[in-house]
């Protein structure tokens, strides 16, 4: 079972899409953006998911620390779109770290597919993400 970071401003999103992601067979400890590197720092994680946009720290900040902390953990960015060009800022946050971008909301049969496999991930897995796949993961 793959244990995921949560990051998300809105306390709603962390209680659905964490129900969703336990549902689908995952670990899931929920943070926001403020406290979202203490709790990377205390414990084990497979897959992070950062929404982009949020105060205090930003996704794209926090997946830029995390990913010089643990080059091979599999981040997933999420957003609203809201402020600026979707598409646009979730290929950002790739180019800037994150293995995948997803638009919100995120579906019940996403969190059930095959999760971004780490770069330079345990057993020589190549860096194999698929757009939209945040699904299970192959540990750490």
């Amino acid at each position: 079972m793959a244990n995921v970071l949560l990051i998300d401003d809105d306390p709603m999103v962390r209680e659905v899409l964490g129900d969703m992601l336990t549902t689908a067979g995952y670990r899931v400890a929920a943070a926001d953006g403020i406290t979202a590197m203490d709790e990377f720092e205390t414990n084990p994680f497979d897959i992070v998911i950062a929404d982009i946009f949020m105060p205090g720290e930003d996704g794209i900040t926090t997946i830029r620390k995390i990913r010089d902390q643990d080059p091979f953990v599999g981040i997933v960015a999420i957003t609203g779109g809201a402020k600026c060009g979707t598409y646009d800022v979730l290929r950002i946050s790739v180019g800037l770290g994150a293995d995948v971008g997803l638009l919100k909301p995120i579906s019940q049969a996403t969190c059930s597919q095959p999760s971004p496999k780490r770069r330079n991930g345990a057993n020589g897995a190549a860096r194999k993400c698929r757009r939209g796949n945040i699904g299970k993961s192959s540990g750490r």
